[in-house]
């Protein structure tokens, strides 16, 4: 069994009795296996405990391969001990200090380790030495046959990619752990879990809302067989924003509490409790709910309270979202200013779009129109290759009316066709969620559109070519023939000229 996996077999789990327990603690590797096991599920504190125990075995002893390799074991668990507790580079020097002494055939070991590592230096902010770790660990896990360790590093590689703003870069990872899961032995539910979870984050900025939810809730009825806290908060962080967005808060409001409760039951990541908190915090000001928004902008006060670090990204952008609802623009910026200057430096593209997004909303509500709609601009440059849609949408109304502003002095270009196209995904005037799920049509349509074919006739008012919208849209050009004939059909028309113009007359073209 890999040693990145919960160890099931831990003696005081099955056992009970003090005889046992005092077995366990007697002998160094089993009190790191059962550290091991309590640091997966976020048993901080009884991890640390039995770490301690087989510490004290090791003071004093001879330096022996056995020794060396239990060195190893202790200094991988201690790592995700200290990562967890927010100490980056103490838990990169230990996992370092894992990994030399790890012996060189333990390929299970060596796998955990080296996701570790590449875990601690993503959260440091260094997305190129990640990626740089997490590829070497995938081509080593490959041919070791190391699958749990391996999935693990893919998707921790894919998160960087989105990071960095290569959201399609992260899509194609996902589908490559996708891949390598399909030709392993064994069902892998656990892993199988973690990688439909980070699809779900791709389709969901992509605005696929249907199909982001389907791969989260998918992840979310087998998330117990890989049985870690962390990833058990992140599929119902993602839940929650796919159901906010579809226009179900209800929903949303379930699943960001169960995340919440995993939260406090448990040791996590801090970029966990960041996406748990600027989750509450965006259904706080979906709902109005001030008080709400109280308790969690306190509670992002207190993880930038160092100031803003790759680490708490995520809380230092829920604060400034925060900061700008509460028309405090200037207590945004000051975040912002830091964030972007941040985000450029360690090359985070995919923090910088939506830092920059923000930016233009404080300066806006300042009344810098010029400089909100340079910060918008340069934030739809970045986005645009990679189709960038719900970091937009998800600012509601202020976001739609900067960028309809930002249209009217924009030239002709793939730039402008870009903001043109995101004008018509934000929700219609009637209220109705945008994304993949129907939305209701005008008077007199046959049937209402869905969200794709809204985007397909979009794309035709444009004068696009099948094989044009068939790239924009990364669709075979016979599925662009299909939804246009559907279009045709719902709109009562017989060709591109007619639909363009009926579209325009029943109100569905911005």
């Amino acid at each position: 069994m890999e040693i990145f996996q919960r160890r099931e077999s831990s003696a005081i789990r099955y056992w009970t009795g003090d005889l046992v327990k005092e077995l366990v603690l007697r002998r160094p590797r089993l009190c790191i296996y059962e550290a091991t096991s309590r640091a997966w599920i976020g048993q901080l504190d009884q991890a640390t405990f039995y770490l301690d125990r087989a510490e004290q075995h090791l003071v004093g002893a001879p330096v022996t391969m056995e020794t060396r390799a239990t060195r190893g074991h202790l200094d991988y668990t201690r790592s995700r001990v200290t990562a967890m507790c927010g100490d980056l580079p103490a838990a990169i020097r230990l996992s370092i200090s894992a990994r030399n002494n790890t012996p060189f055939d333990n390929a299970a070991l060596h796998g955990a380790i080296g996701v570790m590592l590449g875990y601690a230096i993503y959260l440091n902010g260094d997305m190129v030495g990640a990626q740089r770790t997490l590829s070497e660990t995938i081509d080593a896990g490959i041919v070791a046959g190391a699958t749990n360790t391996t999935v693990a590093a893919y998707c921790v590689l894919a998160r960087a990619h989105a990071v960095q703003g290569r959201l399609r870069r992260s899509y194609q990872t996902y589908q490559q752990a996708e891949t390598y899961l399909s030709a392993a032995q064994g069902e892998r539910r656990g892993a199988k879990a973690i990688v439909d979870a980070g699809i779900a984050e791709v389709l969901y900025e992509w605005n696929s809302l249907l199909d982001a939810r389907a791969h989260a809730e998918r992840a979310l009825q087998v998330i117990h067989h890989w049985d870690k806290a962390d990833d058990t908060a992140v599929v119902n962080v993602t839940l929650a924003r796919i159901h906010q967005a579809l226009g179900d808060t209800g929903a949303a409001a379930e699943a960001i509490a169960a995340a919440a409760d995993v939260v406090r039951a448990s040791g996590v990541f801090g970029d966990t409790r960041d996406a748990v908190t600027a989750t509450q915090i965006r259904l706080a000001l979906a709902r109005d709910d001030r008080l709400t928004l109280a308790r969690w902008t306190e509670v992002a006060q207190r993880a930038t309270a160092d100031g803003p670090s790759f680490q708490h990204e995520g809380a230092a952008l829920a604060l400034a979202r925060s900061h700008i609802a509460s028309n405090d623009p200037r207590a945004a910026l000051e975040l912002l200013d830091t964030v972007v200057s941040d985000a450029v430096s360690g090359e985070r593209a995919g923090c910088r779009i939506e830092a920059l997004a923000l930016q233009a909303l404080a300066l806006r509500e300042q009344g810098h129109t010029d400089r909100a709609l340079a910060a918008l601009g340069e934030s739809l440059t970045l986005a645009r290759p990679e189709r960038y849609v719900r970091v937009y949408l998800d600012e509601g109304r202020p976001m739609w009316a900067l960028l309809a502003q930002w249209l009217t002095g924009a030239d002709a270009g793939p730039l402008r066709d870009y903001a043109d196209h995101l004008l018509t995904q934000f929700p219609s005037a009637s209220g109705q969620s945008s994304g993949q799920a129907p939305t209701a049509g005008a008077a007199g349509l046959v049937e209402p559109l869905t969200p794709r074919e809204r985007e397909v006739l979009h794309l035709l008012s444009l004068g696009k070519t099948n094989r044009e919208i068939a790239e924009a849209l990364f669709v075979a050009r016979g599925t662009v023939k299909a939804h246009t004939a559907a279009i045709y059909r719902k709109l009562d028309v017989r060709n591109r000229t007619a639909a363009v113009a009926r579209a325009r007359q029943l109100g569905l073209l911005i």
